[in-house]
């Protein structure tokens, strides 16, 4: 799908987005981080919008980590595609929650009951992984061998770019690493009920649709993965 062209890879997800509007009978929004990815997501939102005369809901979770340019485009890109497609965008900035008690969570609150991030998300987690594999003595775990330098790409037969061996010595860091930060202070704040029976029903249209490919496991965002 990464080989289509730009215009084919614009109609599928317009598709898309407007199947997923339709399964949630217009209960849906866009999780918007101010990044570069859900800018593009939320422009192709509003062409939907626009078309099916919709309102679009973006949705930003404020951690307290964004840069202050970010959190000045969140606040002013709602009213840019409002005035550039005419549709109804309403702005929804909210803040991290523990579920059960509803008090806001802070960065600070995650390093002290959970574990740090550190370098990247992709680098926290191996090491977190490559730590519960040495506990359980498997030292053969993709996480080592990508910590060791080892991992080998098994389509090309090459040692795969994605080892990082420079980052091994974290393994011996006095503190927990991990990459649940992310998961607890944006990933985690997204309303899913029923979002199984959802992603599901998508999921094998889409494998109608697409010469039954194998899909299985893909979250919500990962049907617009290409």
């Amino acid at each position: 799908m990464q080989s289509w062209d730009l215009q084919k890879k614009i109609q599928v997800s317009q598709t898309r987005i407007l199947e997923w509007y339709k399964a949630w009978g217009g209960k849906v929004y866009v999780s918007f981080s101010g990044g570069k990815d859900s800018t593009v997501f939320a422009d192709l939102a509003a062409r939907v919008c626009k078309v099916n005369r919709y309102k679009l809901i973006l949705w930003f979770s404020d951690t307290g980590l964004e840069f202050p340019e970010v959190r000045d485009h969140v606040k002013h890109f709602g009213e840019w595609l409002k005035e550039k497609y005419d549709i109804e965008v309403e702005t929804v900035i909210d803040y991290p929650k523990d579920r059960k008690t509803g008090k806001r969570i802070t960065f600070k609150d995650v390093i002290l009951t959970k574990e740090y991030p550190i370098v990247s998300k992709e680098v926290s987690k191996v090491i977190n992984d490559a730590r519960h594999a040495i506990n359980k003595n498997n030292y053969n775990s993709y996480a080592i061998k990508q910590l060791n330098g080892e991992y080998i790409n098994p389509h090309t037969g090459l040692k795969s770019p994605y080892n990082k061996e420079k980052w091994k010595y974290l393994i011996d860091s006095p503190f927990k690493i991990s990459n649940q930060c992310c998961n607890i202070m944006k990933k985690g704040q997204r309303i899913i009920s029923r979002r199984t029976q959802v992603i599901n029903l998508l999921l094998e249209q889409w494998q109608v649709d697409h010469n039954n490919e194998k899909h299985n496991g893909l979250n919500m965002d990962a049907i617009l993965l290409f």
